[in-house]
């Protein structure tokens, strides 16, 4: 895990005139972990978005190249689908996303003939 996570980064302050460096350390600490929560959250946008149009839909104007879909049986959908709705909860915060993910996964499945029978 990235030190700029670490709990312990920013010592307690132990005496009342340590009280503005401390209050200075842990302002510029949460605006380093800030900066990387933006940051980790795009990546993980775009790795939803790189699931959705070039996995599942195979979009041809990306890394993915193949003639054949790279999904091709309900094996491969369930996890495709199973990665995409963790991908899009984690994205909504720690409240989730109300399978608002898993019912996206579903459906794009389904557009595809699969996962047709799965229940919710």
């Amino acid at each position: 895990m990235p030190s700029v996570l670490d709990p312990g980064r920013v010592e307690p302050y132990r005496r009342p005139e340590e009280f503005q460096a401390h209050h200075e350390r842990v302002v510029e600490n949460l605006r380093h972990a800030r900066e990387y929560g933006q940051s980790f959250w795009r990546e993980l946008d775009q790795t939803r978005r790189y699931l959705l149009d070039k996995v599942a839909r195979g979009a041809r104007d990306g890394p993915v190249v193949s003639s054949q879909p790279l999904l091709k049986s309900e094996q491969d959908w369930r996890i495709w689908a199973d990665r995409y709705a963790a991908a899009f909860a984690t994205l909504c915060g720690p409240h989730g996303d109300e399978a608002l993910g898993r019912q996206e996964a579903r459906y794009e499945a389904q557009r595809h003939n699969h996962l047709v029978r799965e229940s919710t």
